[in-house]
Order: C-alpha cells, then structure tokens, then sequence
C-alpha cells in the first residue's frame, strides 16, 4: 500500500502530487526473527529546504488507518504478481532458508502469505495499522541544519541535534 516503490501511496502522495522529495517509501519491516518488533519505516530523499513539509506529509501518511478499497486490491494484486514471478536463485536458497527459520517457519512461508494476502478482509488491515498509528515516531534527519527550517520540525515534536563525533566516535 504505502510502498517502496513508484506505484506506492508514500511515492505518489509526496514525490508526484506535491513534489516534496526525490524519494519517498514506506514498508513494514517485521523483523529478522522470531519475537522482533515490527516497524512502520518510511524514508525520504529531499532538499533542505522541503524537509519539514515532506515529514509532515509523511507522518501524516503513515498515522492514516483508512485504506481505500481500489488501493488495496492493487497492492494485492502487485504482491501476488510479485510472488507469482519472485524466482529464489541456487545460490541465494540458503540463505532465504535461514531466514525462515529464523522467523520461525520450517518452510517457504510465502504459499500461506500469498493465501493471506489474497483473504484478508480491509477491517483487519484497518485494524493492524491502527496498531502502528498509535505509536511514537522516532525520525532521524541527516542533512545541514543552517538549511533546515528547526522550527517547522519542532512543530511536529521534539527535535534532537546530534553531532557527527556522537554517531560515529569510532572515526576519530
């Protein structure tokens, strides 16, 4: 729905319709293993100039537990025609098995998400993402903050400046 790629809610909303950033996505990362978190992730390429719009349009999007029915019958659509097509290469089967393993599945989870996605009613999609709207964002913006308008950001909550020595004090 929100996407990663072009045809995604996140891409369309911010990139094409108002031209905020030169990237936009969003997906929901589910972890690695068994017992991870899940994580509502979206990511934006922008000037400095666009940042607080492009993030406020962002959260916006990704705080929305309302889905309309044509968008969610094309994300199903693309994701059964992406499992339909996704091929597991000899050398990279090893790996995507212990993947699964590592979430838990003693086999390609994929026939049972394909089965999933193609039952899933929209209330329970509503539902789920309501689980994610509720919760706190953490945003990390990386960029020159002489550029950045501080004050539209701290608008949208609390802001944090963190010097390039306290991300990476490896480096000196």
């Amino acid at each position: 729905m929100l996407g990663g790629d072009m045809s995604g809610m996140a891409f369309q909303e911010i990139r094409e319709a108002r031209g905020l950033a030169y990237h936009a996505g969003a997906h929901l990362d589910l972890g690695d293993r068994v017992g991870d978190d899940a994580a509502l992730l979206g990511s934006l390429g922008t000037q400095c100039d666009k940042a607080g719009g492009a993030l406020e349009l962002m959260l916006d999007l990704l705080r929305r537990t309302e889905l309309a029915p044509d968008r969610v019958a094309a994300a199903r659509l693309g994701l059964l025609r992406e499992y339909a097509s996704e091929r597991i290469t000899p050398r990279s089967r090893p790996g995507w098995v212990q993947s699964w393993l590592d979430l838990g599945h003693p086999g390609d989870p994929r026939l049972g998400a394909a089965q999933t996605i193609r039952t899933v009613e929209l209330a329970a999609l509503q539902a789920y993402l309501a689980e994610f709207a509720a919760s706190a964002p953490i945003v990390s913006i990386l960029g020159d903050r002489r550029r950045v308008d501080l004050d539209r950001l701290r608008a949208l909550g609390e802001v944090q400046i963190v010097t390039p020595a306290a991300l990476f004090p490896y480096a000196r």
